[in-house]
This record gives C-alpha cells, sequence and structure tokens, in this order.
C-alpha cells in the first residue's frame, strides 16, 4: 500500500545552513550547500540532466532535526563555476568531486539519493566508493544504456507520435546518436534564429514523455528563459553524446560492486523518459535493492506517490539509525521484554 502524501506533508521551507564552493584545481568550482541538523543523518542529493537544477523544493522531503542534507550543482550547473562548461566534465570527474566533497566536510560514510540522471551518478559513486555507502535511494531510473536513448529518441514515437516526430523532423538523423549530435550542433550555435527552435522542439518532446501528472511549479524550478536552458542543455548532450563517459551495460555489469548495500528503488508507472523496465532490470540484478512502482506517476519526484514513498524511506533510515545508535537495554531476566521506545 502506498502511503498517503500531500504538499502540507512537506517540511517548512528554509535557507542552507552553510554553503560554498569546492576548487577542483582544475578551472572547475563546485557550488555546494548544506541543510538540516549539523550533527544529523548525512544524505548527499544528486540532481538530474547532466545539467538540470535541482527542483527547489527537494530540502523539503527532509526533517531537518534528523537530517543533515548537502547538495552541489554538479560541473557546469547552475551555480558552480564556469556554467555550461564541458571541459573536464565527465562521469568520472563527478564522482572525484563528490568524493572530494565528502572529505571537505568531514563525512565517513552518507546516504545518497538521486533521480533520472542523479540514479545514473549515484550509482557510479557507489560502484566506485560502495564502502562510503549506507545506502542508495534512486528514482527514475535512467542506466545509460544505448537502448534507452534509442527509445526515447525513436521508439517512444508509439506513445507520443506528434512530439517524436517534430523531433526527428527537425534534423536529419537515422540513429540516436545522429540525432543526438545534430541536436548539440544548433543547440551550441551562437545564432539564435538557430538555437532557440532547437531548444523548443528538444525541451518539449522531454516533457511529453515526462508525463507528469500531478506537476506542481512551486516545488519545482522558476520558469527558464532560452538563455538560462542553453547552458543545461549544453551539458546534457555533451554527456549523452559521449554516452555518458561509461560503457554501455557498465552499471548493470558492475552492479555487484554494491552487494551489501541497502537499496531503494522508487519507480513512476507511467515514466516514458526513464521507462519502468530500467527499474525492474536494475532490482533483478541488485538484490539487496526494494523496487516500488508507483501508479499514476511520471518523471517528477513530486508526484505525490514518488514524494510520499521517497519520505518513508528516509523516515525508515531515520528510525533505523536512530534504533542503532540507541539499542535497547538488554535485560538479565529472562522473564523480561525489551522495549524499543
Amino acid at each position: 500500500m502506498s502511503p498517503v502524501w500531500s504538499k502540507s506533508s512537506l517540511f517548512p521551507e528554509r535557507r542552507a545552513r552553510i554553503d560554498g564552493f569546492l576548487n577542483m584545481g582544475d578551472g572547475h568550482e563546485v557550488f555546494w550547500e548544506e541543510y538540516g541538523h549539523p550533527n544529523g543523518i548525512p544524505v548527499l542529493y544528486l540532481h538530474g540532466g547532466p545539467g538540470r537544477p535541482r527542483p527547489r523544493a527537494i530540502p523539503r522531503l527532509f526533517d531537518p532535526e534528523r537530517f543533515r542534507l548537502i547538495l552541489m550543482d554538479q560541473r557546469g550547473t547552475r551555480r558552480s563555476r564556469p556554467l555550461g562548461e564541458m571541459r573536464g566534465n565527465t562521469t568520472q570527474a563527478l564522482i572525484g568531486d563528490i568524493e572530494a566533497l565528502r572529505v571537505l566536510r568531514g563525512i565517513d560514510s552518507w546516504h545518497v539519493f538521486g533521480g533520472s540522471w542523479g540514479s545514473t551518478l549515484g550509482l557510479c559513486y557507489g560502484i566506485a566508493h560502495p564502502d562510503r555507502l549506507r545506502s542508495l535511494t534512486v528514482w527514475g531510473v535512467f542506466l545509460a544504456l544505448a537502448a534507452e536513448a534509442e527509445w526515447v529518441n525513436f521508439g517512444a514515437r508509439w506513445m507520443k507520435p506528434r512530439e517524436c516526430d517534430a523531433l526527428t523532423r527537425h534534423v536529419d538523423a537515422k540513429t540516436s546518436q545522429d540525432l543526438l549530435e545534430r541536436y548539440r550542433d544548433l543547440i551550441t550555435d551562437p545564432d539564435l534564429a538557430i538555437h532557440e527552435p532547437a531548444i523548443r522542439i528538444y525541451t518539449a518532446h522531454q516533457s511529453a514523455l515526462a508525463d507528469i501528472r500531478h506537476y506542481d511549479p512551486e516545488l519545482d524550478r522558476d520558469e527558464e528563459s532560452v538563455a538560462e536552458i542553453l547552458p543545461q542543455l549544453e551539458i546534457e548532450l555533451g554527456y549523452f553524446c559521449q554516452g555518458c563517459f561509461i560503457p554501455d551495460r557498465y552499471i548493470l555489469d558492475q552492479i555487484g560492486r554494491l552487494q551489501g548495500v541497502p537499496g531503494t528503488i522508487i519507480q513512476g508507472a507511467d515514466d516514458m523518459i526513464c521507462p519502468c523496465a530500467n527499474a525492474t532490470e536494475l532490482a533483478r540484478a541488485w538484490p539487496d535493492a526494494t523496487l516500488h512502482i508507483v501508479p499514476d506517476a511520471g518523471h517528477f519526484v513530486f508526484e505525490p506517490g514518488i514524494a510520499a514513498r521517497v519520505m518513508a524511506t528516509f523516515d525508515g533510515i531515520a528510525r533505523s539509525d536512530s534504533a542503532r545508535a540507541n539499542p535497547p537495554e538488554q535485560h538479565t531476566n529472562r522473564g523480561a521484554s525489551n522495549e524499543t521506545l
């Protein structure tokens, strides 16, 4: 049974407790911020894209009295500098940034949470550093498979013909790789008359496939102009044209490294950007993970069923961590029962 949720279930809006920049020494400065209790349970949130800023209400999913929430703008994104920069921007570099941030903030291990591209990065980070994970929670699973790109750009036409036809009609491309490279070239063209229609068509196609059923703009990012979307797509298409800098099926082939790491997989049943097949295949390969398929939900973390499951997952994590930190008293009287208050 799915937990009940409404917007009133969120914790109050608040400002970051501390923030700063992580100078990586290669021209990139990564912005980070923390919310919640300085001695709380550490959680790292990884945003999607690549290159897409997080929804503004992400901190409101976490109890500020129990959690220490750390967020970062990945290379080239939002407040990280330089904006939209692809030089030195790879999945491997992002994994290095995450580790550098963990060390900077004095955290031995943490819970990691991410959706869409954030799920990809979280899984890649966990594969590289499983000893630093207390748990991994992902939603809207993206595995960076060649088959996923083929589905989004061509196969999804069976479900969303108008938007998919518009996407392919705007460029002359026979394969997904060709299509991505053509859109990258159009979107990075300095001529507004060239990049503006390409951005409009590309983003309309993505929005249609996200199939968000219960969108609330108050919980998402502010409405963005073409100029603000442009650097996001430069990063996103830069990654997609390179297969996200990992071999095809890398995550599924290496998922055994997460043996013993507790996982939660949360998937909107109607998400067509990252369809359910991704989540179910990941769950089959990762026995330590629990899969939750959320009905009447698309590709947005604040769909009620997805947000409810996220909050329930982290409530369980908080209760489990508290129980480990405060074990029940052991009585010598065999007739007495132990109670956890």
